[in-house]
């Protein structure tokens, strides 16, 4: 999603970043979106943190309970 439907990634995790430590998220550090990066830091707690501010939306609700999810990024086909 970030290559597609944002400002690029390198302003898609800046703004990650910053959401994780508005949310109290303060030991995270993430490179970048799919969390693989070996540079990504984390905490249980953080995590936790992370996925409470996320279930909150309902569409990531309804993704997380579904074998499959389709979803449309604005001007393009399906991903």
């Amino acid at each position: 999603m970030a290559r597609f439907a944002g400002p690029g990634l390198s302003t898609f995790v800046t703004k990650m970043n910053a959401k994780v430590k508005a949310i109290g998220a303060s030991s995270s550090k993430f490179f970048d979106p799919s969390g693989m990066n070996p540079k990504n830091t984390t905490t249980a707690r953080d995590m936790a943190l992370i996925a409470r501010d996320a279930f909150k939306q309902p569409r990531v609700v309804s993704a997380s309970q579904s074998g499959t999810y389709t979803f449309m990024l604005a001007g393009s086909t399906n991903v």
